[in-house]
């Protein structure tokens, strides 16, 4: 019995970590991808005329999602499967394996979708900028732990090459 609880913990804190990815910086005031060094960018002189927080969540899943999910779902069922193995004789055990297996690839599917999800979904900040005669524009951008939203008056550059732009202090 001490040999089946130390499989279960083991099984249990694996699903854990490989469903946990590490919290990757986000494009931001101060975040650039690599993509974007070494090339120029329009520049233009604004005001900010008004910042709120807002939730941004990346609505582009990746690799490492699906990667996330087979996992989560894979050791759910092996642990199922486990603690089926323990429940009864004959084919009520059998049955009881069959049934913890799919309940175990569930449980692990919803807890990976739930590591995915909160993964993907980070702080940002909506600018409302004032560029002069050229109008005024609606961006937002990510915020990466640390950083803090522009106050309200505050001068500011808006900078980008196409759609991808930033509101960053002047």
């Amino acid at each position: 019995m001490q040999v089946f609880r130390s499989t279960i913990l083991l099984l249990a804190g694996l699903t854990l970590a490989a469903c946990e990815a590490p919290r990757t910086q986000m494009n931001s005031g101060s975040v650039y991808r690599s993509s974007e060094t070494n090339s120029a960018m329009r520049v233009a002189s604004c005001t900010v005329l008004q910042a709120r927080y807002v939730t941004v969540v990346d609505d582009v899943p990746s690799n490492r999602d699906t990667i996330n999910q087979a996992v989560g779902i894979g050791i759910g069922a092996v642990v199922g499967n486990a603690i089926g193995n323990n429940i009864g004789g004959g084919s009520g055990r059998d049955l009881a394996k069959g049934l913890g297996t799919v309940a175990g690839g569930v449980v692990g599917s919803q807890v990976a979708s739930n590591v995915n999800a909160t993964r993907r979904t980070g702080t940002g900040v909506e600018y409302m900028i004032d560029l002069g005669q050229h109008g005024q524009r609606s961006v937002v951008q990510n915020l990466n732990p640390g950083e803090s939203a522009l106050y309200t008056g505050s001068r500011c550059v808006l900078t980008g090459n196409g759609a991808a732009v930033r509101v960053l202090p002047a």
